[in-house]
């Protein structure tokens, strides 16, 4: 990935990229993962599906590129064959996707469009809502049904350890305005997260024990196991 909020120097997974675009290899691609899938929803009911962006359009790097810092330079998005994907999904499974989708960080239009096209449950992240405009998705009260609601992901902070070491200033006046009670601010982003129209609520277990930031869960800047005793 770029540079984005996630990481200012971007991110290298080391990972090689799906032939999606091959006329010859996309019937294989797309059954590798129809087959894939099929198995997963045989063993569970839903599936996530994360970087779901990916499936729009995907960031393409030379394999030599360095692993940090990543250069927007470095590297170019890459069409997907998302709409073509998901018919061929759609018509294998012979109903409708039951998916979560991660519709989270450098979105574009397409990317909705992609996922509301098929009737895709998103994601909305409670700790998101506290800054920007009036009409952020992330805040609460903006949320839609087909969506789960999360109070943050396993990249993010918990609610105290943003509150004590990340917020930047003016989502720390929306906190204040909000909450009144600093003390009690995982409670709020708790409660944030179940008493809105999602259909489903997620929330993180270091904010239901109310840690601080040695709970996080996991920091994507880095590429240590910190955090990894979170399992």
């Amino acid at each position: 990935f770029p540079p984005d909020d996630c990481s200012a120097e971007g991110q290298n997974w080391n990972l090689p990229i799906y032939d999606w675009n091959s006329q010859s290899k996309k019937p294989q691609v797309f059954n590798w993962w129809i087959k894939r899938l099929k198995k997963a929803l045989h063993i569970i009911d839903i599936v996530r599906i994360d970087h779901f962006r990916g499936l729009e359009s995907y960031w393409s790097i030379p394999v030599d590129e360095n692993f940090l810092p990543m250069k927007p330079i470095d590297g170019e998005w890459v069409k997907a064959p998302g709409v073509e994907f998901f018919h061929a999904l759609v018509s294998a499974l012979e109903r409708d996707l039951p998916l979560i989708v991660e519709d989270l960080g450098s979105l574009t239009t397409e990317t909705f469009d992609l996922r509301d096209q098929f009737n895709l449950t998103g994601i909305r992240i409670v700790q998101f809502g506290f800054g920007f405009y009036p009409d952020n998705m992330y805040r609460p009260h903006n949320f839609i049904q087909n969506c789960v609601a999360y109070t943050a992901t396993h990249y993010n902070p918990t609610a105290i350890g943003l509150w004590t070491k990340h917020a930047e200033d003016y989502e720390k006046k929306t906190f204040v305005n909000n909450v009144r009670l600093v003390e009690q601010l995982d409670e709020y982003c708790n409660e944030d997260d179940r008493d809105n129209v999602a259909n489903i609520a997620i929330i993180q277990l270091q904010d239901l024990l109310g840690l601080d930031d040695t709970g996080r869960m996991n920091d994507p800047s880095l590429s240590s196991d910190a955090g990894s005793d979170s399992r």
